[in-house]
């Protein structure tokens, strides 16, 4: 078996492996796909049990299969989520069978990428951009995503009307501070920085927004609720928040109070 994994062609696109009863690789081909599959190491496999060369918890597949082999199944075949390598999400497909070496028994392990399934998950991450575009295109409230310096990264579009901007992009790197006046935009920063160190949000709260240049007459009030923004390693990148018009209720509560 070894010598027939010798003509195994470069461009066969998968990764046979060879294991003995120790669950450890003896040999693999074609070797210049050793990092597509094998997120753990790059060079040589060899001497490499499965808890060292897959993602946690993958080894225990195998080890589940190659007890099945052992206790008489022809074959066992399983798929797993590989994504250390390139922190690219690939979907690998796995087929385990038993051969017979002259120095005992030993397992053949056939891995190959699932591109169905891979094909199946890009059309899902379209999918979810094209909700968020759809949702940020067309919410009537403000909606915007600031990094840790309260810069903005992104604004819906009634965000980018509010502002009076030609397109949202142009409210990227700015803040507040270029919007506002100093006292709301002061008041919106210290939120934020206290939502960046401490991870706690801001729910349902009324703000006074005031634009320079503007008299009282034109003041906005909107309620704001704003969040902690996360990446993929739960460490806080920025804040998102929403922020809803309410101006012609306070006014109508006003003239209520003055009856």
């Amino acid at each position: 078996m070894q010598k027939q994994l010798l003509s195994v062609p470069n461009a066969f696109q998968g990764l046979f492996l060879i294991f003995n009863k120790n669950q450890e690789v003896t040999d693999c081909a074609p070797e210049n796909n050793i990092s597509d599959f094998l997120n753990a190491f790059s060079n040589d496999p060899r001497g490499k049990t499965p808890v060292e060369l897959f993602p946690p918890g993958v080894d225990r597949q195998f080890s589940k299969g190659f007890k099945k082999l052992s206790d008489g199944n022809k074959s066992v075949e399983f798929g797993f989520i590989s994504s250390q390598n390139s922190k690219q999400t690939r979907y690998i497909r796995a087929v385990l069978s038993v051969i017979d070496e002259k120095d005992g028994e030993g397992f053949l392990t056939t891995l190959t990428e699932i591109l169905e399934k891979k094909a199946s998950q890009d059309e899902y991450v379209k999918f979810e951009q094209y909700l968020l575009q759809t949702l940020m295109k067309n919410h009537p409230d403000s909606i915007y995503f600031k990094n840790t310096k309260s810069q903005f990264t992104r604004i819906n579009h009634a965000c980018a009307k509010k502002f009076n901007l030609n397109k949202h992009s142009e409210a990227t790197g700015k803040t507040d501070f270029d919007f506002f006046s100093f006292e709301h935009a002061d008041n919106a920063y210290k939120d934020e920085q206290h939502i960046i160190k401490t991870g706690e949000p801001i729910v349902a709260k009324e703000e006074k927004e005031v634009y320079p240049g503007l008299d009282e007459t034109t003041v906005r009030w909107v309620t704001t609720t704003k969040l902690p923004l996360y990446d993929q390693n739960n460490e806080i990148i920025g804040t998102f928040g929403i922020s809803r018009d309410i101006t012609d209720y306070k006014k109508a509560e006003s003239g209520t109070n003055r009856t």
